[in-house]
């Protein structure tokens, strides 16, 4: 799908270029019922990065040890996909392919979802709330916070987490990374109009809260 660069796709959303851009740490290669990720090189993770905004934003030195973090953090989200076998079905039935990345379920973006005319932004903005949630019961926690990108529906609009590469089960990382507010900063929340980012925000204000994720963490495993 062609991203207009500050053009308004659909009401309540502003996609910008930087939503297409590569992905940091895969390869990602279609085989119909399935995807496979195959993890990149240091260098070809430093290329993607540069290409995105950060690119503009970061000196050679910070984004060699940006890509060295991002790398990191790919692997320990790989570690945390198999230690947690109650998050497969949430995970898109990932199966971790050791050194080289791994295969999953395909399923739609909820970037797409949206764009297609499929939901309407306050569908799309539940459904991630509720995928966090859902998560969170496991025992799994999503750092990024990106909506449409990293989020997406399987076959009969099952909610799934596209995107493997940040995750951790560390309930107090969790709860660091929650406190940070990160997702005011993301470009998915960012490219919502003024009336989507309230909406979002209300959901925030009752959910992405350390007392509630305290409440329901690991509660259904």
């Amino acid at each position: 799908m062609q991203l207009n660069e500050k053009g308004q796709t659909r009401k309540n959303v502003y996609f910008f270029e930087s939503l297409s851009k590569p992905n940091w740490q895969y390869h990602i290669y279609n085989l119909g019922r399935y995807v496979i990720k195959i993890s990149k090189s240091h260098s070809q993770i430093v290329r993607a990065i540069k290409l995105s905004r950060w690119g503009k934003r970061l000196d050679e030195s910070k984004t060699v040890a940006l890509a060295t973090e991002v790398a990191k953090s790919s692997g320990n989200s790989l570690n945390v996909v198999q230690r947690n076998p109650a998050a497969n079905e949430l995970c898109g039935f990932p199966c971790v392919l050791p050194a080289f990345g791994y295969l999953q379920r395909s399923g739609t973006s909820f970037l797409d979802a949206y764009a297609t005319g499929v939901f309407e932004v306050e569908t799309i903005i539940d459904d991630f709330f509720e995928l966090n949630t859902s998560l969170w019961e496991v025992g799994v926690f999503e750092k990024t916070f990106d909506l449409f990108r990293n989020c997406g529906y399987l076959s009969g609009n099952q909610k799934f987490l596209l995107d493997l590469g940040d995750i951790t089960d560390n309930f107090e990382e969790a709860c660091s990374v929650l406190g940070q507010e990160r997702w005011k900063d993301r470009l998915d929340f960012k490219v919502l109009d003024s009336a989507a980012k309230k909406y979002y925000l209300n959901q925030a204000s009752k959910i992405f809260e350390e007392s509630f994720i305290a409440k329901i963490w690991r509660k259904k495993i």
